[in-house]
């Protein structure tokens, strides 16, 4: 057998055992995550949206899509502190991504308000993640238009 034709069976082998994993991938997120970031215990919504933040972190190709990610963004607004927190720490390292940025425009004008509202947020801690966070989006305001928070001083 040529060493082109072996290449491509073996390529489309593995481009087949991704999409079974993809698909794997997907179906723990739905039946887990889904749920389970509305849980009654606040330990457990924080876990799950730190664990979104990873997912999406380390498997950016599925998973950093509004369908995913949206969930951070409404604990945003969850009752409880700590989840606050973990929402905006689930978040900070995916808008220092540089090559991110484009893909959570979207996102970020969707959650821009509760973002800045974040700033004024009656736990400490929660509002100075938000500051940080506002930083870093405001940080690649040149590379995609639209993100910046804060008016333009010129």
């Amino acid at each position: 057998m040529a060493p082109v034709v072996r290449l491509t069976r073996i390529g489309l082998f593995v481009s087949q055992q991704v999409g079974q994993l993809d698909t794997c991938l997907l179906d723990l997120f739905n039946s887990i995550m889904v749920n389970r970031y509305k849980d009654v215990h606040k330990e457990i919504r924080a876990d799950v949206i730190a664990a979104i933040g990873k997912w999406v972190l380390g498997y950016p190709a599925l998973f950093l899509k509004e369908t995913y990610i949206k969930y951070i963004g409404w604990l945003l607004a969850d009752r409880e502190a700590v989840v606050r927190r973990r929402a905006l720490a689930a978040l900070t390292p995916l808008y220092e991504v540089e090559s991110f940025i484009a893909s959570l425009s979207n996102f970020t004008k969707r959650f821009k308000p509760r973002m800045v509202d974040m700033v004024f947020d009656s736990d400490e801690a929660a509002a100075v993640a938000a500051t940080e966070l506002l930083t870093l989006c405001n940080k690649y305001v040149a590379t995609v238009a639209g993100l910046l928070l804060v008016p333009a001083r010129g």
